[in-house]
Parts: structure tokens; sequence; C-alpha cells
């Protein structure tokens, strides 16, 4: 018999070394399989199965360790079938005696050299042993000597160190209930020792002390990342034979791992499974959280940790998700600590943090779960809100969390509205909260107090967001302080604040005295100066700001008798030109950013136009307004495409711009600089070149003429101001404003005849050369107030000033 073994072995060994693992088979054919089976029945028949093993035993005294296992395993499972029928009765069938005498001598030769990728190989080979066969005659010794071997290098794998959550999570799970699906040596081992004790549970005294007594504080004190790692899935997996024993244990060992080996990834995420594990089995949270507590704590005061801390809050996602309910004490891992590390965390790791508050929030808002979680959100989780609201970047996401504790908590509801509705919070935050309790209308019924501050809050969305206004606007449009007919107009709008403005300014006569209108119009804009400096002084987005100064200059066009009042001091247009407009630093001097200059040069002309039509009655506050929005704007306008130039095609604008344009920069004296005057010469003369309209013409000769006769007399600009008048009598329109030229001669002729003869007398020759048939025409008025000019020095005949005409007649008739 022993003869047959050693041939049978023999052929097998051949095979095992020529071939691969997988590819490996001890039974080439069945009549192998049937001859070890033969051999088997045959020994037991004669003795028993111990002389059969004793035999086998013998011959492979020598073999090496690997291959003896390999072939002791599939020779073991021949013992599954009876001797009646030859039924396969699995690890139940009578006839099985484990055979561990010879697996434990070649285990020990195998461990004493063995390298992880061997020792994968040599457990993947004794599993079905240990696991299936031998199950129902299990001893603990096999894994005792193994632990012995894992206990000396902890710290040594071949395999990556798993950084993630939910792999972790899932690796315990296959450990406990697959574990020939790990793909770590040490993992199968952990999975093969909890299958043993499960089966076995009074083995666990014998095998906590083996390990319990390899796991001292030394050993502990040196373990480096992959160490801590086995010990923690070592910990985890034996929780599921006994959870509380090992619950202490897992909170004793991370407790006392030195600072810089507990704050690592590793660490927090395989405590953050360990919480996982708790909730998953129903289990609180009252003694696991504590230690995640204080280590959160130390985190938030280092910004060095704040990726743990951020790491966390997705592991604390999963761990709400995991919840068998959410009566776990799931809420004392949300502290103090949570306000640190909001406050000064990245952008980035905010938003994560607020995303799983939201969604955590919507799973507890339950009638069962709400009151157990609610002083954690009221005394960590709202402050918080409140103190990064108004940070220079702030998600929006702040204002839907603030909306829903509005309606959870009644005693926040009157604070937070007004707090999250303030003029220093940000539109998106602002309307985030608003969708959010205004879509329970019904549950919340708002004072007039907070529908006022609802409006204002509107009007500051509307104004500083492109595209967030919709859903508020539906929810807006039900308050009571819109009439039926602005409801049915805005709803039916692209634009609710372009829709809004339009309304107002509707039948303005009729609205100036209806005192309802007034009071929309009023708390819609009368704070709106008190929040938009905020938005202007350093504006990051140019889009906002060119909503802004569209809406407002549309405002003004619209509705400005109902922005305005002349009898007051101060009113909501007067605000808001001061902000917009003419600020005070930009009054002395300071250039507007780039985005509100370009803003200001596209809605100028409207601004401006608004202004004109209120000032019908002259108001001093307009009048200057008037003035100096041209003033102040033109050193930065440019002279091919200014604002101005709109402002003369509108027949309301053009003659009180081209008037003050003629005041400031041509009329004697001119207070400018040469390169504004200049700048404005230009304009006026590109503008008389392009211009085919006789109204236009003729208003440019009666408002600027005169003042372009002064600048070239008193001015160094004179030539550039005499090309300007040159390009007018050059126009094919002339002949037609020939008698409103002319009169500009006579006019100038009455002012500067006298006292600045030489200087007049030099701009009529110039006008000579250009129009000398038309200068010759007023010879005779020019010398009829030299005659009245003689009178007024008290001589009758001023022998200079008659050179000087003179001079002019014969000018005339030579350029003739």
């Amino acid at each position: 018999m022993a003869k047959i073994m050693r041939d049978l072995i023999i052929i097998s060994r051949k095979d095992y070394n020529r071939t691969s693992n997988q590819n490996r088979q001890v039974f080439l054919c069945n009549c192998m399989r049937n001859f070890w089976l033969i051999i088997q029945l045959f020994a037991e028949k004669i003795r028993d199965s111990d002389w059969f093993w004793k035999i086998f035993n013998n011959l492979f005294e020598n073999e090496e360790p690997m291959f003896t296992l390999w072939l002791l395993k599939d020779v073991s499972s021949l013992q599954c079938f009876n001797d009646v029928l030859l039924d396969d009765e699995g690890n139940k069938c009578y006839r099985i005696k484990p055979n561990y005498t010879l697996l434990e001598i070649k285990l020990k030769v195998l461990l004493s050299n063995a390298g992880s990728n061997t020792f994968m190989e040599c457990l993947r080979i004794i599993e079905p042993l240990l696991c299936n066969f031998w199950l129902k005659r299990a001893k603990i010794e096999v894994f005792q000597i193994i632990w012995d071997y894992y206990s000396k290098r902890l710290n040594v794998s071949n395999k990556k160190v798993i950084c993630n959550t939910l792999e972790l999570n899932e690796l315990i799970d296959t450990i406990i209930w697959s574990p020939r699906n790990c793909k770590g040596d040490f993992e199968v081992f952990l999975g093969m020792l909890i299958c043993h004790l499960r089966e076995y549970p009074t083995h666990w005294g014998k095998m906590k002390g083996r390990i319990y007594s390899q796991l001292g504080p030394n050993k502990l004190k040196d373990l480096n990342e992959i160490g801590i790692t086995h010990v923690m899935l070592l910990f985890m997996s034996l929780a599921s034979i006994n959870f509380n024993e090992l619950s202490k244990k897992i909170i004793s060992f991370v407790e006392y791992l030195p600072s810089e080996k507990k704050n690592t990834p590793i660490v927090w995420k395989i405590y953050a499974v360990f919480l996982i594990k708790h909730v998953k089995g129903g289990r609180n949270l009252e003694n696991a959280a504590p230690l995640m507590l204080q280590m959160l704590q130390d985190a938030s005061c280092d910004q060095k940790k704040f990726h743990l801390i951020n790491e966390f809050m997705v592991d604390f996602d999963h761990i709400i998700n995991f919840s068998t309910n959410m009566q776990l004490c799931q809420w004392l891992l949300l502290n103090s600590w949570i306000s640190k590390y909001m406050a000064t965390c990245y952008y980035s790791y905010l938003t994560t943090t607020l995303d799983i508050l939201l969604s955590t929030l919507d799973k507890v808002n339950n009638a069962d779960s709400w009151s157990f979680w609610q002083p954690a959100f009221k005394e960590h989780i709202y402050p918080s809100l409140k103190q990064i609201s108004n940070a220079p970047t702030v998600p929006d996401i702040i204002g839907k969390i603030a909306g829903k504790l509005c309606l959870l908590i009644p005693n926040l509801t009157g604070e937070s509205f007004s707090f999250f509705n303030s003029e220093s919070m940000f539109p998106q935050v602002s309307c985030q909260f608003l969708n959010v309790v205004l879509e329970n209308h019904s549950s919340f019924i708002l004072s007039p107090q907070q529908e006022s501050m609802v409006l204002q809050s509107w009007v500051k969305i509307c104004l500083l967001t492109i595209d967030f206004y919709e859903d508020i606007t539906k929810y807006v449009l039900k308050l009571d302080c819109f009439p039926p007919q602005l409801k049915s107009h805005i709803s039916t709008s692209k634009d609710p604040i372009y829709a809004f403005i339009e309304y107002l300014g509707t039948d303005i006569r009729q609205h100036i005295q209806s005192s309802s209108i007034i009071k929309l119009c009023e708390l819609s804009f009368g704070q709106t100066d008190r929040w938009l400096t905020k938005y202007l002084v350093q504006p990051e987005n140019e889009a906002v700001v060119f909503r802004i100064y569209t809406c407002i200059s549309l405002a003004f066009l619209h509705c400005g008798p109902l922005l305005y009042d002349r009898n007051k001091s101060t009113s909501p247009l007067t605000r808001l030109v001061q902000v917009l407009l003419l600020p005070t630093e930009f009054l002395i001097g300071k250039a507007p950013h780039a985005f509100v200059l370009n803003a200001v040069k596209k809605t100028w002309h409207l601004f401006f136009e608004a202004i004109v039509k209120l000032n019908n009655i002259t108001d001093t506050f307009l009048e200057r307004t008037l003035r100096d929005m041209i003033l102040k704007y033109i050193p930065y306008f440019s002279t091919t495409d200014s604002p101005i130039i709109k402002c003369f095609e509108n027949n309301v604008t053009a003659p009180v711009i081209l008037d003050k344009i003629s005041i400031s920069y041509f009329k004697h004296p001119v207070k400018e600089s040469d390169a504004n005057i200049l700048k404005v010469l230009k304009i006026i003369s590109d503008f008389v070149q392009s211009t085919t309209s006789l109204p236009l013409m003729r208003l440019i000769v009666n408002k600027t003429l005169y003042g372009l006769f002064e600048v070239v007399i008193f001015h160094a600009q004179r030539n550039v101001a005499i090309s300007v008048v040159k390009v007018i009598t050059c126009s094919p329109l002339y002949p037609q404003i020939k008698v409103d030229f002319s009169n500009s001669v006579i006019a100038i002729t009455e002012k500067h005849l006298a006292f600045n003869t030489i200087n007049y007398f030099q701009l009529m020759h110039i006008l000579a050369k250009f129009i000398p048939s038309d200068i010759k025409n007023l010879l005779g008025n020019i010398k009829q107030h030299v005659s009245t000019v003689e009178r007024m020095r008290g001589v009758g005949f001023d022998k200079n000033l008659r050179t000087l005409f003179e001079k002019l007649e014969n000018g005339v008739e030579v350029s003739k």
C-alpha cells in the first residue's frame, strides 16, 4: 500500500513541478482519484484512518511543505465520501479524520521562511481543510501557530494599504463572510480564524490570550501604518465574535496611539468603519463617539489636519447612510469643533461639509429623530452658518440649511429670518433661505415686517444674480403687497425685475398719486444704496455689475418721479446717484473699477435722460448731477463710442447735453483741462461729419457755435475749434442753417467786439476764409456794432477799430 501511495505521489509531484498554481491537479484523472479513495477505504477496513495517515505522513516526511499541503488538501477531501454508496456528505461525513500532525509540521517549516506571496498560496491551500473538511473536528492550535507568525511581521505586507472607508468596510465584510475572496494573506488568515471562532465560540478565550499577549505596549508603539492597519483589521474582524470586548480594545488601541500615528488618514478611516459597524448593527455610538470627537476637536485647532476632518465628513455621511435609524447618538459627532473648522477651512472642504449637513438634516428632520438632533444643529451648526455667511466667498447652500432650521426650530424663526435677509447677506444665500421658507408658505405666516424683508431681498436677488430669481419670484408673487395687475405682468415676463420696473413706470401720473405704489417703490429701492457699494468696490462678476446699472438706470428712467422727491433732502434716487454714478471717491479723482466703468459707459445715456426728464423744473441737485455726470466722466469716455453721442441723438437730452457741454468746455472762462476740451471738440467734430439730421445740426449750431467761437478767441485749443467750425461750414446741411450760424456770429460780435477786438477780428478773418459771402452779408451789422463801440468809448472815430474792420472788408473781397 505504501508503494502504491509513493507511486501516486511521484505522479502528482511531476504535475506539481511542471504546471502553474491554477492548472495543478492532484488527481490527473478519475482513476488516480479512485486509487487514493480505495487505499483510504482499504486502510480503514483493515485497521482505521489513523493507519492511513501514519503511512501518508511517513511518505511526506521529507517532502517540500507546499507540495505536501497541496496533496494533503485533496486527499483529505476524499474522506467526505461515505463507504457505502460513495456519496459526498461534505464535512459531516463520519469518515473524516483530520491530519493535524502533518499539517502543523509542514506549516511550521513553511512559516519559518515564508514571505507574503508564499504564505498566501499556503493559506489558499489549507483554507478548505480548516474552514470546511475538518471544521467539525477543528483545533485552535493551528490558528495560534499562524498568529505567532503574523505577530512578528505585522509591519510587513506586499499589498498597498487601503485608504477608502467604503473599501475598508467591504474588506472587513469580506474577511468575515467570504475570506477566500480576500487578496491579502493576512486578511485570508483573519477570515479563516473568524470562521473557526464562529463555529467554536469557546475557543475565543484561548485565542485572545495568545493575541493580547503578543500586542503589548512596546509592540504597539513600534507599529507602522501597515501594522496599525493589521491590528485594526484584526480587532474589527474579531468584533463579529465578541463586539463589546473588541470595541473596548479598538477604542483603547486608538486612544493610546502616539499623536503622529493617530492623526493619519488610515486610522481615521478605520475608526469610521468601526462607527459604521455600530450603526449598521443598530448599536448606539455613546461609547465609541467620544474618542472620535476628541480627535476632531484636536484637529480643528490645526489647519494642517483639516484634510482629516474633510475626509471624516465624507465618512460621517457614510455613517448616516448605513444607520438602521437616526437615534443611535450619531449627533454626538457634531460638536463645537465644527465651528472652528468651517470658519477657516478651504472652500472645497466647506462645500463638502455643508452638502453632508444638508443631507443629514433631510434624513433626521422627522418626528422620530429630530428631538435628538435639534440641540446639535441649534447649538453648533446654526451659529456656524451665521459665522461664515458673510465671508468673501460663501456657498449658497448655507441659506438652504438655515431655511430648514428656521422652520424646524421655532425659537430661531424671527432671528434667522432677519439675519439671512439682512443687507449684508449675499443674495444667493438669501435666495436659498427664502426658497425653503416660502415654499412652505402655508405653514409659515409672514409678519408685515417680514414681508418687507422678502420684497427687499427679492429686489436684491434680481439685481445681483443672473439665474437665481426664477423660483423666488414665484413665491414672492404670492405676497399681498403686489397688486394683481403687477403679479400678472411679472408672471408673464422673462425678467421679473424689468417687468416690475416697467409696471411702476406705466401711467406714472396716476402712480405718483397712489400711496401704496409709492410705498412699494420705497420698500423696493429705498435701501438698495446701503448694500450696493459692497458689490461695486471690488466686483468679481462683470455681468452682475452691468445688470445692476441696467436695472437702476431703467428704474430712474421709468420710475424717476417715484424715486425722487425734490422737497426732501434725501430720497432713493439721490442716494443711488451717490453710490452708482458719483461716489465720493470718484468725485475726488479715484478711477472706478473697470467693470463699473464699462457698466456706466453702457447705461450713462439712460441715467442722463432720466435726470433730464425729472428736471422739468430747475432743481439744484439735478442740475449739479447733470453737470458732474458730464465733467467727471468725459475723461473716461473715448471719442469714438462715447455714450454722449447717444444723448445727441435723443430729442429729450440733446439740447441739455449740448448746452452743458458748451458752458463747461467752450464758453469763456473755461476751467477744464486742454485734454478734456480736445476730447469734446473731437466728439462734436465727428458727430457733425456723420449726422444727416437738420434739426440736430441746427441744435448743435445754436447750442455750441458761440462757445466754439470763444474757444477760438481765448483758448489754446483754438486750432481744433477752428477745425470744428470748418466742419460745420462744409456740411451739406450748412446752407439750411446759415441763419442760425449768422445769429451766432452776431452774438459773438456783440459780446467781444468792444473788449477783445483783435481776437474777435482774427476770428472773423478765419470765418471769411470759410464762408466769405456769408461774412460779407454780415459786414453791415458788424460796421453798425463798430459805431456803437466808438460811441461807448466816447470817440467819434476809432482809427484802430476802423482799420481792423477795413482789413476784414478787404479780406472778404479777396476770399471771394
